[in-house]
């Protein structure tokens, strides 16, 4: 298990993917849904609100990820290390031709936290869609979800 501040970063980025897979949502409905009506109204307003917390947790994570590395490195460096062990293992679980794209989007996943590590970025932009980390190993680094 990490240092609680590695698992307040890792509740932070948790909170923004989930956001993601929301505004992928209201962008589908977008495109492929009524264009008008209440159920439009609602999703387009349910869009707007979890743009404005996207914003909000991507200012809040940017700035907490900041600070830890200033205070302490090797904090974010475990951090970005469990992701690429996380990301390492997606991979290695998913062998199918099916899954080449998911694969290819692990591996710029997994270069983009030893940017990380390495204090290039401050958290990644991870895909809210082809990638589905096993909750089972994600525990294994930051405790159950």
């Amino acid at each position: 298990m990490l240092p609680p501040e590695a698992l307040a970063l890792e509740r932070l980025l948790i909170r923004r993917k989930d956001l993601a897979g929301a505004l992928l949502n209201v962008d589908m409905f977008d495109r492929w849904g009524p264009k008008d009506g209440p159920e439009h109204a609602q999703m387009m307003a349910d869009g707007a609100a979890a743009q404005r917390d996207h914003s909000a947790v991507t200012a809040e994570l940017t700035a907490l990820a900041t600070a830890t590395r200033a205070r302490s490195p090797e904090v974010v460096r475990a951090w970005a290390e469990a992701h690429i062990d996380l990301l390492k293992r997606f991979i290695a679980s998913h062998p199918d031709p099916s899954d080449d794209t998911a694969r290819f989007v692990a591996k710029e996943e997994s270069t983009a936290w030893h940017k990380v590590a390495a204090g290039d970025l401050p958290f990644v932009d991870e895909n809210c869609f082809y990638i589905h980390i096993d909750p089972a190993h994600h525990a294994e680094w930051f405790g159950p979800r």
